[in-house]
Parts: C-alpha cells; structure tokens; sequence
C-alpha cells in the first residue's frame, strides 16, 4: 500500500482460472454510500492483466474484474488508513469461470 499524501492511484492484475493474465477485463471499483456499495470507476485491463485506477479518495473500497464471456471476480473489500492513499493489489483479482 502507498503512504499519506497519496494520488488515489490504484494498481493490480486480473488473472483467470488458470493464473493467466486476462487482456480486456473490465475492473470497477465501488465506494459505499449512505447503505450501499455503488460503482463509481471503471478500467480496462491491459495484454498483461494489468490495471490502473486513479483519484479514488476513498477510506474503503471494493473492486471487481469481470469479462465477458469468461466469468466474474469476487468483489474484494480493501481499508485504507487514508483519503487518497494509493493501493497495490499484493493478489490479482480472480475471475471464476461462468457455470
């Protein structure tokens, strides 16, 4: 995680059932209003599965990659200790297969 003074950037990799890299997932993160937890950014992944997300200014957050066709991630919770403090994921974003 990044320290005080952050930009809000966040950073991460979308991976599959397989542990590849999934290019063109869509990865959007959601910040709680008054009672629910409502998108408010969006990104697309890169050849690599990589993502970048910027200007949160969120103390808590969710993200969650999907791709069409391939499936959905977990939408994953992440606390920070501060307004705009930049992430980097320690564990990719994991999309399970559709059944």
């Amino acid at each position: 995680m990044g320290g005080i003074g952050g930009r809000g950037i966040i950073k991460g990799r979308v991976v599959g059932p397989d542990n590849r890299a999934v290019a063109g997932a869509t990865v959007t993160l959601f910040q709680k209003t008054l009672y629910v937890a409502e998108p408010r950014d969006k990104t697309t992944t890169d050849q690599n599965g990589a993502f970048l997300l910027t200007g949160h200014g969120s103390y808590k957050l969710w993200l969650e990659a999907e791709k069409k066709g391939l499936g959905k991630s977990s939408k994953e919770e992440y606390r920070l200790y501060f307004r705009n403090q930049n992430l980097t994921l320690n564990e990719p974003l994991r999309i399970e297969a559709i059944k």
